[in-house]
């Protein structure tokens, strides 16, 4: 099958390497955001495309005729993007993938967090002796340094049910030069280690992973991102479009803003920003 627009390497259900999986793969009820039971969730199609614009925006435009469930990863990207637009320098041989949730049951800020953790563990499967954490608002640091991100977007079909795009790059054989180019204190599991990862497992992985965090409940997803976010109970400065604000970072609220504890002022609540360390 061939998708307009695109130059596909393979396209094809993998139940073999998801244990448990069958044809016509289950996923959530769903009703709005409205709290259902979660239940285990496995890829309907696992899709690699060779040469696209970006797989979220490749996700977006197919959203209507893509599966529940589906998946998508891109070789290249030629407009890769994150948060705010900005560019994502997307070189083959990382992970650049996008998640077609239809019928996911919670808040949309829940499929950010769980993608999010999902590639956090995918990298300290790939090399478990280093220290990867999460940053806010969506970023998978090591050392410091970049090495993955997280772009969310919400999806209307042409029925007017909403769902969500869950994208996620993760950095695994870009090279020093390659990383040179993401205009970003950037690395690779590449750089780390220097070793090279067989990107199809590691895509495997990340897919494996993905559904785990996805058919979680909302409060085991949020304990799991606040016990990895390496900014709780430390000094931030937050820049949401005005003055950047310093605070301690008190934690993650159930809404999926971040609480700051600014001297002066007391406790604010942010949506969204640029957060750093301080």
């Amino acid at each position: 099958m061939r998708f307009p627009g695109s130059s596909p390497r393979f396209l094809r259900r993998q139940p073999a390497r998801f244990p448990g999986a069958k044809d016509g793969f289950a996923i959530f009820s769903f009703n709005g955001y409205r709290r259902s039971p979660v239940n285990i969730c496995l890829p309907s199609q696992f899709i690699v495309l060779e040469n696209i614009a970006s797989s979220n925006a490749y996700a977006m435009e197919n959203f209507d005729t893509l599966a529940d469930a589906s998946v998508i990863f891109a070789e290249n990207q030629t407009a890769g993007r994150g948060r705010l637009g900005r560019k994502w320098h997307s070189p083959k041989g990382n992970i650049y993938a996008s998640f077609v949730l239809k019928k996911y049951p919670f808040m949309p800020v829940y499929a950010a967090f769980a993608i999010c953790l999902a590639g956090l563990k995918t990298m300290k499967t790939l090399a478990p002796s280093l220290d990867f954490q999460i940053k806010l608002p969506n970023d998978i640091i090591c050392e410091n340094r970049k090495t993955g991100g997280v772009l969310c977007e919400i999806r209307k079909s042409s029925a007017g049910e909403t769902g969500i795009v869950a994208g996620i790059g993760l950095n695994i054989n870009s090279t020093e030069s390659d990383l040179l180019e993401t205009g970003c204190h950037a690395s690779s599991f590449f750089t780390l280690t220097g070793k090279e990862y067989p990107i199809a497992d590691a895509r495997t992985i990340l897919a494996q992973n993905a559904f785990a965090y996805f058919s979680r409940d909302e409060n085991k997803i949020l304990s799991d991102f606040i016990g990895n976010c390496k900014m709780i109970g430390r000094q931030v400065a937050v820049s949401d479009g005005g003055n950047a604000v310093k605070g301690i970072l008190d934690t993650i609220l159930s809404d999926g803003s971040a609480l700051v504890d600014i001297p002066g002022e007391g406790k604010r609540k942010f949506y969204s920003g640029d957060f750093l360390s301080v």
